[in-house]
């Protein structure tokens, strides 16, 4: 464009404000009211009122022709509402319509700050069950973004308009959606009396679904603090209803969180399996939310089997997948796994690379249980290339984070790797009072495969520092 071009597009604009500024009030709402017909008739009408629905469930969203133009058309209805006493709640209903549609359409193409605004601008409108159902979808896309505090006040509003049989499919979904976000935002104890509630009403309800959704859930949390009998029990029965549901999309979940018991009890073989049935389930559904944890978990399968090329492609693809379906949150593991290959093939650069990609992430979006994970192996990067006095702070605060969070097997590592560490600096009685601690958690079943290479590592650095093995060291 050239600038006489642009000079010319500036006047343009300029005097067209200028004219629409010296309308009278009324005349331009007028021009709004008029403006809003016009585009309403070539998108084919006035899509489905969803806003006075009476449905008791979250229905579905279906698309309309008006979609792409539902903001526009909610601020010509707001504008024409402003100035046309006569016909005032006509235009709100427009408005509380398009808002509703444009909310989740800019959702769906994961424009979430748009769509967070617009559920909130929504709510804002509506009373009772509606806004509670606005607020539970302004809390879901506040927690895909990563903004949990305010998912969790959303989320929280929307329960308490939860009032009675109406609402219990809302309150179901958002009392399971504030238990994953407490879960995975490091409050573990906050989280089982809500997942057991929102069992409770799904049952009573009759949302086998959601009951279903509920149940998958809650495995992830019992896989959390060890209780794998209940956990397999919980996705038994979730795989059951799904399927006879019919509900794939549902399926594929329950088939990870399967997966993820299994990595988590040391089944190695079934993990794999559940990997690639449950990838399989996530390609033909179009879940890429889920393709990318799958791919970043089954990556993570390959690189602890020594596939390291298979694990590097995978993980690419798993970070394709993130990047495609915008949960920028989710690439850390993908990363911090990538990394592990990395460091397996040498690539050191490469690796702090990954590393410092992943502790941003982790940063930004408030996962402790993360950030705790990438220190821990940042820390053992430091190590090995002669940065001692940073692999100890690291180390450090890794330590503080794993004793908050409960994850026994980083902070056995840590705490190996404080070990080596203070051999390295001369400090043999901080190393031994490290390895101490961590022979307490060594015997961790999840921490087999990886026992007999941290412990070569702690006696080839007491060999290095030239001080005997440590008590217990030959034995494990």
């Amino acid at each position: 464009m050239t600038s006489a071009e642009r000079a010319y597009l500036f006047r343009h604009a300029l005097l067209r404000d200028a004219a629409y500024q010296l309308q009278l009030p009324g005349d331009r709402a007028r021009l709004h009211g008029l403006a809003f017909a016009v585009v309403e008739e070539l998108c084919g009408g006035r899509p489905p009122d969803r806003i006075s629905s009476t449905s008791k469930t979250l229905e579905p969203f279906v698309a309309h022709p008006s979609d792409s133009l539902a903001e526009e058309l909610a601020e010509h209805a707001r504008v024409a509402e402003s100035a046309d006493g006569a016909s005032k709640s006509k235009w709100l209903l427009a408005r509380k319509i398009y808002l509703h549609r444009a909310a989740f359409h800019a959702q769906k193409l994961l424009h979430r700050d748009s769509s967070i605004h617009l559920w909130h601008s929504l709510a804002e409108l509506v009373e009772g069950a509606n806004r509670g159902k606005a607020l539970y979808f302004a809390g879901s896309v506040e927690f895909d973004a990563g903004r949990n505090d305010e998912a969790e006040k959303s989320l929280r509003q929307a329960l308490a308009l939860c009032h009675g049989a109406d609402t219990r499919s809302l309150e179901c979904r958002s009392l399971r959606l504030l238990a994953n976000l407490l879960r995975e935002t490091g409050r573990p104890d906050k989280t089982e009396h809500l997942y057991s509630r929102a069992l409770t009403i799904c049952r009573e309800a009759g949302l086998r679904s959601e009951e279903g959704m509920v149940l998958a859930s809650m495995a992830l949390q019992f896989t959390e603090t060890r209780r794998f009998v209940e956990a397999e029990e919980a996705l038994e029965h979730a795989r059951i209803i799904q399927r006879e549901l019919g509900n794939r999309w549902d399926e594929g979940i329950v088939m990870s969180n399967f997966a993820t018991l299994y990595s988590s009890m040391g089944r190695t073989a079934e993990e794999e399996r559940a990997l690639a049935e449950a990838a399989r389930i996530h390609s033909e559904t179009g879940n890429l939310f889920h393709v990318g944890r799958v791919l970043t978990q089954l990556g993570g399968v390959y690189w602890k089997s020594g596939r390291f090329q298979l694990a590097e492609v995978t993980l690419e693809s798993a970070l394709d997948a993130w990047q495609k379906s915008g949960f920028r949150r989710k690439e850390g593991p993908a990363r911090l796994y990538l990394s592990f290959v990395y460091g397996k093939t040498d690539r050191v650069a490469l690796r702090e690379g990954q590393l410092r990609q992943a502790l941003s992430i982790s940063q930004e979006f408030s996962d402790p249980d993360l950030e705790a994970r990438v220190l821990t192996n940042m820390g053992d990067l430091y190590l090995g290339t002669g940065r001692e006095a940073a692999a100890e702070e690291l180390l450090k605060l890794a330590l503080s984070f794993h004793k908050r969070t409960g994850d026994r097997r980083f902070a056995c590592y840590s705490l190996c790797n404080l070990a080596r560490c203070y051999l390295a600096l001369g400090r043999i009685r901080e190393a031994t009072d490290a390895w101490r601690q961590a022979a307490v958690l060594i015997g961790d079943p999840l921490l087999q495969t990886d026992r007999p290479i941290i412990t070569r590592e702690l006696r080839d650095s007491c060999a290095k520092a030239g001080v005997p093995p440590f008590e217990g060291l030959s034995d494990t």
